[in-house]
């Protein structure tokens, strides 16, 4: 049996735990200024670090056409979709009726991972330069048209789509040599501090242009001051940063069995479906909570509170059932 590389699993958690971060900051302190440099900061790579790492271990279910390990998401999606509105209909907040077709909120990865398997099944025999070049047009395209929008998490599944595919076609081992050359690990370390430099000393410069890495708006709808002409510039600049960062990122990350750490980043999918939702009602229904949350010292138990859902969430009641919906089989430790 081939020695677990846990790396990846570390990494996994780093973002899984920067997702929940930055949704509870999104939810009820994005206008306080500390938690919102660690916003600003985590929007920069934890999406598309996360769509990497998911291309990287796609490559046995698109070479097999593994479709039922795929077609499980459409699943996974309708219920997340479902769990999170009826979260909001208890709070209170919830407006309109269900709709399955229109999708700008969390539940908008589970259905965007089900077309990036399926398109890359189709063109994985078409020169990778080829749907890389069409992929990044389309991401353009997708910054000036309406057309191509929330209907069916379209917008951010094209957006987002190059990290996918770049993932998929670069081969694990090479990306190993990688982070042990001591030139790239100088560049990483070199990437990250300047990345949290901007985060703290440039915040309302980078707050501006955060929407661009969320991928759901027009180029249009970003307050950059700049026109929108040099639109495809802007698309090129957040693939740049963002892959750079999360080449750094991965490089600095341990590859060795962290106690805790290594097990639940095995886990991400479970703590994904579940926290958006998990996090809504424990605000609106535990008023020690929202008073504990809400008192000083606000980033610190943000992350506090992020890390104990992330563990929580982890756990076998959460994560057996969608490991049953997506038969994904118990992974063994090494």
């Amino acid at each position: 049996m081939a020695e677990r590389n846990y790396k990846y699993d570390n990494m996994k958690f780093f973002l899984i735990l920067c997702v929940v971060i930055g949704h509870l900051v999104t939810q009820h302190f994005s206008k306080e200024l500390y938690p919102s440099m660690m916003y600003g900061w985590i929007y920069l790579f934890h999406m598309p670090a996360f769509i990497f790492i998911s291309g990287l271990f796609s490559k046995k279910i698109v070479d097999n056409k593994c479709y039922d390990r795929i077609v499980p998401y459409v699943i996974l999606y309708i219920m997340m979709e479902s769990f999170t509105f009826f979260a909001d209909k208890l709070r209170g907040k919830g407006t309109g009726s269900l709709n399955f077709l229109s999708e700008d909120g969390v539940p908008w990865f589970a259905l965007a991972l089900l077309w990036w398997y399926l398109v890359t099944i189709l063109v994985r025999k078409v020169h990778p330069l080829y749907i890389l070049f069409v992929s990044v047009c389309l991401a353009v395209i997708a910054g000036y048209t309406t057309e191509i929008g929330p209907f069916l998490a379209l917008r951010r599944s094209v957006i987002f789509y190059p990290f996918f595919y770049v993932g998929y076609i670069l081969p694990v081992d090479k990306l190993a040599r990688v982070y042990k050359n001591i030139y790239v690990r100088i560049f990483s370390v070199i990437c990250i501090l300047g990345s949290l430099a901007l985060a703290v000393f440039g915040t309302d410069f980078l707050l501006n242009w955060i929407p661009l890495f969320r991928g759901r708006y027009l180029f249009s709808e970003i307050e950059t001051g700049l026109p929108t002409v040099t639109g495809p510039l802007w698309r090129i600049a957040m693939y740049m940063i963002s892959f750079l960062l999360t080449i750094a990122i991965l490089t600095v990350i341990p590859g060795i069995k962290i106690p805790v750490i290594s097990r639940v980043g095995s886990k991400t999918l479970s703590i994904y479906f579940f926290h958006i939702s998990v996090m809504k009602l424990l605000y609106a229904f535990i008023p020690q909570y929202k008073r504990w949350l809400k008192g000083g010292h606000s980033t610190i138990k943000i992350i506090i509170a992020s890390f104990v859902i992330t563990l929580i969430l982890s756990t076998p009641i959460f994560d057996w059932p969608i490991r049953k919906i997506m038969k994904v089989p118990k992974r063994k430790e090494q």
